[in-house]
């Protein structure tokens, strides 16, 4: 190490061979690193922030879009040929997550209109869900995805319910 005073700054020149130290150096570098990101994890600056979550108005313009593409998405892999619509909203939250993240409870009914035109009269086996859709909306992009649709017979529909 060869130093010298410039300027009241001290200036060093360090003649290191890398090439001959590389895996070493490495090694200690990566080791550094894992501890560094060790004492920041257990420290809690590598936390992630925390997202607000909020009740929204079943009625809100965007609410309104999700359900509706959670809809769509329902009805399309349902093999029921009848179209169901969403009757009530429970529960609408919204987290926001660089985007809206829209959990919604809903209860969702078949209608008399059906996809295809029906040959014979076929009977549902149920006629009321209770749904939990999850869909991540980006507006500004004109993108949605639906996270978690998740649905189970609502007690009286179906075949009871004449």
């Amino acid at each position: 190490m060869i130093c010298s005073l410039n300027s009241f700054v001290i200036i060093c020149k360090v003649s290191f061979n890398f090439k001959k130290h590389k895996p070493e150096l490495l090694m200690m570098t990566s080791y550094l690193l894992f501890l560094l990101l060790v004492t920041m994890a257990a420290s809690g600056h590598l936390t992630p922030p925390e997202h607000t979550v909020q009740d929204v108005d079943p009625s809100d313009p965007e609410v309104q879009a999700c359900a509706s593409f959670a809809l769509e998405n329902f009805n399309y892999f349902s093999k029921d040929p009848h179209i169901y619509a969403i009757t009530k909203f429970y529960s609408v939250k919204k987290a926001d997550i660089g985007g809206g993240q829209y959990d919604m409870d809903v209860e969702v009914r078949r209608t008399q209109s059906t996809k295809v035109p029906m040959s014979g009269d076929l009977t549902p086996e149920h006629e009321v869900f209770r749904c939990h859709f999850v869909v991540l909306s980006a507006p500004w992009k004109k993108q949605r995805v639906l996270l978690q649709s998740s649905c189970t017979p609502m007690a009286g529909s179906g075949d009871d319910m004449q």
